[in-house]
């Protein structure tokens, strides 16, 4: 579709288009809350009132309106924490929260929240003002979000396989998924979400909200399906023309440092927090 372009600027065109389709995955949002640091109430937003030490967040109580399948919970309490979820049937769950895992797939839709936390980064860094940052449920688009998922994979692999003759096979079939997506572009439908890329440029300056969030309009959702099915049948037929060569093996690690720029007892909550 852009042969004339060389191949870097098309994956950069392409990945930027992936990036503003991809602000309007969540469809509805729903607070989570009321929380306590440390048995004190905190809202949300609110520096931690200590930073130093292990800390505890509680009282995150969630009741989700819709389905389990599009539900997500979002999280953000400004720092390396252990989640564990308390849900209504009596199961609990411990997971990993970092600034790289903070959206979860719930299993019961009411339930409460306790988190107990450090201000370090992933590498045990301290933050210098830790916050209350998000605590929220959300409704995705289901499949808007397989369909960005599905399209970035190619668009991956097409980078990582640079020259080889796949390549631009991979980006045309993306590009073309994309230009049958009837997608909203009315300023009030469009301002509403926030591009990764005008983020950078309101950070300059303290802007209110003035624009409500508008959901996808029935039009662009209903072209989501047709847009999904020609990528997969797209990608099936470069699976035939490429028949595969070889295996590659997926299979989970973490590296962890016992003694490093933690003492042994973070050491011990972040072994915790790697395999939860």
């Amino acid at each position: 579709m852009h042969e004339l372009l060389p191949l870097d600027q098309r994956l950069r065109r392409v990945r930027r288009r992936l990036s503003e389709i991809a602000v309007w995955e969540v469809r509805e949002r729903a607070p989570v809350g009321p929380w306590t640091f440390d048995g004190a109430a905190i809202e949300l937003g609110a520096l931690w009132p200590e930073r130093r030490g292990v800390h505890r967040f509680a009282g995150g109580r969630f009741a989700s309106p819709w389905p389990l399948a599009e539900t997500r919970l979002a999280l953000d309490v400004g720092g390396e924490s252990l989640l564990k979820i308390h849900y209504a049937g009596g199961l609990v769950r411990q997971l990993g929260l970092d600034p790289h895992h903070n959206l979860f797939p719930l299993e019961e839709g009411v339930g409460e929240l306790a988190v107990e936390a450090v201000a370090r980064r992933a590498f045990g860094q301290w933050i210098a003002e830790p916050r209350l940052m998000r605590a929220e449920l959300r409704r995705l688009e289901g499949e808007l979000a397989g369909f960005t998922r599905l399209a970035g994979a190619a668009v991956d692999l097409a980078a990582a396989i640079g020259e080889h003759e796949a390549a631009p096979l991979l980006i045309e079939a993306v590009e073309t998924a994309l230009s049958m997506l009837r997608w909203p572009t009315l300023t009030a439908e469009v301002l509403g979400r926030e591009s990764p890329f005008a983020r950078g440029y309101g950070d300059r300056e303290e802007i209110p909200t003035l624009w409500p969030v508008k959901p996808l309009p029935e039009g662009a959702r209903a072209s989501i399906g047709p847009a999904h099915a020609s990528l997969a049948a797209a990608l099936a037929a470069l699976k035939t023309a490429f028949p595969p060569r070889g295996a590659v093996a997926l299979v989970g690690h973490a590296h962890l440092d016992t003694a490093w720029l933690w003492p042994i007892e973070e050491t011990r909550r972040k072994v915790i927090r790697t395999f939860a």
